[in-house]
This record gives C-alpha cells, sequence and structure tokens, in this order.
C-alpha cells in the first residue's frame, strides 16, 4: 500500500495575533535554507496578504494563513496526551491567543513525494516560528505538539526529524507467566509516508528500549519507503528477531500495519 490523498498541515500556537510579510518570509526561508533558495517565491495572496498567501517551493505549494483567534477547542488534546518530551506543554499551549496554519496543497502519492513535502512544510513552520512570538508547533497527521525552540532545532538538523512528524501512544500488555509487565506501542503519523503505522506487539522491555527498535525502524522506513516485507525480520543486531507482519489493521479499523513481534532479543540465547 502506498500513501494517497494526505496532505502536510502544521499549527504554530502564538502567545498574541501576528501577521507576517510574504516577502519576509521567503527571505527568512532562504536565509535559513540556501539549498531552497532558487526555488522559492510568493504564487499568491488574498486581498490582505498579511493574513493569507502562498508560497511556491519548487513544485509544492504552500498555503499560510494566520488567524488572531485560539485553535478550535479540542484540536490540542489528543497531542497534549501523546507529548513525552514536552510536559508542560498542555499549560504552554492553553496561553495561546491565535495562530498560524501551514499547509500543503497537494496531496501527497510515494514515499519520496511525502518525505520532501514533509521536510518543506517543517521547514517553512520553523522560519514562521522564527518571525512570531510562537509557543508551538502541532503537526496535524501525526497528532504532535512540539515547543517552538525543540521545532526549529530538530527540523534544522535533522534529515529526518520524525519525533515531530510521529507520535506514540504506550499501551500495557498482558503480564508474562513470570508475572512481568509487558508495554506495547503504536505509531501515529507515519501512514502518510509508507501507507502503515508500526504497532509494535507487548514485551516485557523497558520502554526506552522498545523506542531504540521503533525509531530504528522508522528511520529505514523514511531512509528507504515502504521496503519491509510480510515476513521479514529487523533489529538493532544481526542476532535479534523481530518479525514484520502486515495487517490491514491492528489496535484502529482502517490503519493498515506493521506489526512487530519480538522472537529473538539481542543478546539473550537463542530458543
Amino acid at each position: 500500500m502506498t500513501p494517497s490523498e494526505h496532505r502536510f498541515m502544521t499549527f504554530v500556537a502564538l502567545r498574541e495575533p501576528a501577521t507576517i510579510s510574504p516577502d519576509r518570509l521567503v527571505e527568512a526561508i532562504r536565509e535559513r535554507t540556501p539549498a531552497l533558495a532558487p526555488h522559492m517565491n510568493v504564487i499568491s495572496a488574498g486581498a490582505d496578504t498579511s493574513e493569507s498567501f502562498i508560497i511556491q517551493a519548487g513544485p509544492l505549494a504552500v498555503t499560510i494563513i494566520s488567524v488572531p483567534q485560539p485553535v478550535p477547542k479540542g484540536t490540542f488534546d489528543q497531542a497534549v496526551e501523546l507529548a513525552r518530551t514536552w510536559p508542560d506543554a498542555g499549560k504552554a499551549l492553553a496561553r495561546h491567543r491565535a495562530h498560524i496554519i501551514i499547509g500543503s496543497l497537494r496531496p501527497v502519492t510515494d514515499h519520496a513525494g511525502a518525505v520532501a513535502q514533509a521536510r518543506v512544510v517543517s521547514l517553512i513552520t520553523a522560519a514562521v516560528c522564527a518571525l512570531t512570538p510562537a509557543i508551538g508547533v502541532y503537526w496535524s497527521s501525526g497528532q504532535v505538539v512540539t515547543e517552538t525552540g525543540a521545532f526549529q532545532e530538530e527540523v534544522t538538523t535533522k534529515d529526518f526529524p520524525f519525533e515531530t512528524w510521529i507520535s506514540f501512544r504506550w499501551l500495557d500488555g498482558p503480564r508474562t507467566s513470570k508475572g512481568e509487565r509487558t508495554l506495547a506501542v503504536i505509531t501515529n503519523g507515519l501512514l502518510p509516508f509508507v501507507g502503515r503505522e508500526i504497532e509494535f506487539q507487548p514485551v516485557p522491555l523497558s520502554p526506552a528500549e522498545i523506542a531504540l527498535r521503533v525509531l530504528g525502524t522508522i528511520h529505514v522506513l523514511l531512509a528507504k519507503g515502504p521496503v519491509l516485507k510480510d515476513g521479514d525480520t529487523v533489529g538493532i543486531s544481526p542476532a535479534e528477531h523481530i518479525r514484520v507482519r502486515h495487517a490491514n489493521h491492528g489496535q484502529r479499523r482502517g490503519v493498515p500495519v506493521l506489526a512487530l513481534s519480538v522472537e529473538q532479543i539481542a543478546g539473550s540465547p537463542e530458543k
């Protein structure tokens, strides 16, 4: 399955209403990302260009809309619940009084297009943050909220800033026969890139150990596309076997998944 009909969109939460000059934003993007400079220009603007305009970045058109009110109630709730690296996200975002929406106008149709589009939307969003009284960024497809400084750092220093694109939901699994606690994790936001989300099946490992394996798998998928076939194995070493299974859905109806099940963990004896 390939990604289809997905568009990337961010909401920049502001301490107070603010508008941006289209030309100033393009200038800021060119300063921050010289590689985009030859391909960046303003192609459309509304009656009030400080409130709504469109930027062309190569083949991608991105709209920027300034809204002098808070986002609709509940918009950030799930992302705040899932936030792990920004513990004060709820309190911080509750203080926002306005927001700016940045969104791609063309749906993605394949992995390469999704990665390119996500990068451009991220870079434009980072530039918007630098020019406004921004509190944080909400990445809608992944239900992720990221503090402004952390977002700018991630998207300008990493090829795949997937911690600003993809969220984790942690679930308790059944106890093992020895009474050990097990944990599972499901991703949200990977679907537009490879047509599936990850569901890491319950295992008696620590959150850090599980996250290491899930993040490694995400990196492979973002770098290479939907290359993991049904029945493949992944792991952090040749000795580790985590089986990959394709399923039409897992915890969420209608969401295709890569179900990852630990069969042999690194450093443990062969079964």
